[in-house]
């Protein structure tokens, strides 16, 4: 064993970040690396992470993403402990609640590799002045004892420079890699899969696959479908779960087309779902770089995106689908109602998206981790 590796990430929901940081443990125990792998409250993916190769899981529950001074400096204290302890040859962080503790942790434990990979940043356009104040300078603050910084797109390598938060080179742009093949490689028929789910086989699909959380903004979806559905014939397909399933349901019922949208909650099948959309929607109010969207460019799905972040390095406006402003669901259904009606120019976006998803592959994500850990490590 060459030593060991932390992983700490703030929730193992089901999610982009938390689905790259349980694929690095993979990579790093297939380097000979013992893994130790630190999570908050339990959710959705800490049953996988509790059976990884070579990996310790452990869970810290004050670690919580909300902000709470006393359970945030009880889990300080608790990660400090764990990581005096093990101590790990480096440690590499996810998410931002998680970020800022792992990083001062692992330098109150004399951890000298300190690395935070950047999927996005706890400061959203919806926070009051004082609020967006306050976790800038705490994200300032943190930078100075990371030693390296893997922002997951150039958008937010970007707005890390200009908030001043990465201000060095220490810094390299990993894409999150997907399994291309398990997306590419689907067999199985898109009508029984319809029937299957309970949806029909003889409408057109719009699917999103996102959490139900204010960021994905799931009642914009809902709204963009009623507004299609005043023109249109067409189903949604929504995969995903959380805080706002309940509101999204009780709002569709409201519209009167709770019938034409399918709630499937979280599934171990989305390669397979995905299969059967024939447009794919996110309509998230900010992002890092999903990692849905390249997963759904490589089954030749044209997209229908917010215009904010990482979705812009992904989409290029009508090339492989449309960028439409955030919070504008009557606008995401113009997209939506025109690309229905013009099947040509669907295959023709996903042709061109599929060109655009080989460089998300999970070979060069972990090829680069290791790279970069070997370099400062040594």
């Amino acid at each position: 064993m060459k030593g060991k590796i932390a992983t700490i990430i703030t929730m193992l929901e089901f999610g982009g970040a938390q689905l790259h940081a349980i694929q690095l443990c993979k990579a790093f125990a297939r380097e000979g690396y013992k893994n130790i792998l630190i999570s908050g409250q339990r959710d959705y993916l800490d049953n996988e992470a509790d059976f990884l190769p070579e990996t310790v899981h452990i869970n810290v529950s004050y670690m919580v993403r909300e902000i709470s001074p006393l359970k945030d400096l009880v889990a300080l204290f608790k990660l400090y402990k764990i990581l005096k302890r093990e101590k790990p040859l480096a440690v590499f962080t996810h998410s931002s609640k998680a970020g800022i503790l792992g990083r001062w942790a692992a330098w109150l434990a004399g951890i000298h590799v300190r690395v935070h990979t950047v999927h996005g940043f706890g400061i959203s356009p919806f926070q009051g002045k004082l609020t967006k104040a306050i976790l800038l300078g705490i994200e300032r603050l943190t930078s100075r004892i990371t030693t390296f910084f893997l922002p997951v797109g150039r958008e937010t390598l970007r707005k890390g420079k200009e908030w001043g938060i990465i201000k060095k080179r220490n810094y390299k742009v990993v894409y999150s890699g997907i399994e291309l093949s398990r997306f590419s490689n689907v067999n199985v028929k898109k009508r029984e899969k319809l029937v299957e789910i309970g949806a029909s086989p003889e409408l057109p699909v719009v699917g999103t696959v996102a959490c139900f959380k204010p960021q994905k903004a799931p009642l914009d979806f809902i709204r963009m479908a009623s507004s299609v559905l005043e023109e249109e014939k067409a189903q949604f397909i929504m995969v995903g779960d959380g805080e706002l399933r309940r509101q999204a349901e009780e709002l569709a019922g409201s519209l009167s087309i709770k019938d034409k949208i399918h709630f499937l909650g979280w599934r171990e099948d989305v390669e397979e779902i995905l299969s059967t959309f024939d447009i794919f929607v996110l309509t998230s109010l900010w992002e890092g770089l999903p990692r849905v969207i390249p997963e759904a460019m490589v089954q030749g799905k044209p997209i229908i995106s917010s215009a904010v972040d990482g979705n812009k390095e992904v989409v290029e406006d009508g090339v492989n689908g449309y960028l439409v402003p955030p919070s504008r669901p009557k606008l995401f259904a113009e997209r939506v109602i025109y690309l229905l009606k013009r099947p040509e120019l669907r295959e023709k976006m996903g042709r061109e998206g599929r060109k655009k998803s080989e460089k998300f592959s999970v070979e060069k994500m972990e090829k680069d981790y290791l790279y970069i850990l070997r370099e400062l490590i040594h």
